[in-house]
């Protein structure tokens, strides 16, 4: 029966060192928190200002400090106009080789068959802030004829406005209801 035992006791030595040697080959060794991915957009340059404006505010919290309040004030609008500069241009950057030119849209489409031939239908060239002032000023709720709503359109402004500079003048009714 001794001899039974000790086998037995063997083969649960065996499985606890092979099971330790599991966990050591495959569990970390240290804890770490694990971090969104990085703002592809936030340069070096922005997160020196946003580190910057950060300590600012804390500052200014922990010391009562007035003046330091102040710096913050004027570093958080130009962090956040920054910010949405370098965004817009890494967007249009990333976009560009995406989206056609307003040109190649056009020659996709054959507009003799959309248009019935009686009605007049020209393209004439539009101011881009005519186009954002439009349609922002559209309630958010409105829906479109294509049941759009322009809470969507405001959201892709940014991305179909280069290709907006076309617009048909003939339109009699409004574009929402």
């Amino acid at each position: 029966m001794h001899l039974i035992r000790s086998d037995i006791d063997s083969k649960l030595d065996a499985f606890n060192e092979l099971i330790s040697d599991v966990l050591d080959e495959v569990a970390p060794e240290k804890t770490f928190v694990v971090n969104r991915p990085l703002i592809p957009w936030l340069t070096v340059e922005l997160r020196n200002l946003k580190r910057e404006r950060d300590a600012c505010y804390r500052a200014s919290k922990r010391r009562n400090s007035i003046s330091l309040f102040a710096r913050y004030v004027e570093l958080r609008p130009d962090f956040k106009r920054r910010l949405s500069s370098s965004k817009t241009k890494y967007l249009e950057l990333a976009s560009g080789n995406v989206l056609p030119s307003f040109e190649k849209c056009v020659a996709i489409f054959d507009l003799e068959d959309i248009v019935e031939s009686e009605l007049q239908f020209n393209l004439s060239n539009t101011d881009i802030t005519s186009v954002e002032r439009a349609i922002k000023r559209i309630s958010i709720n409105a829906r479109g004829l294509d049941d759009v709503s322009v809470q969507e359109y405001k959201a892709i402004l940014n991305g179909i406005l280069p290709y907006s500079g076309f617009i048909p003048t003939y339109l009699d009714e409004p574009i929402c209801r």
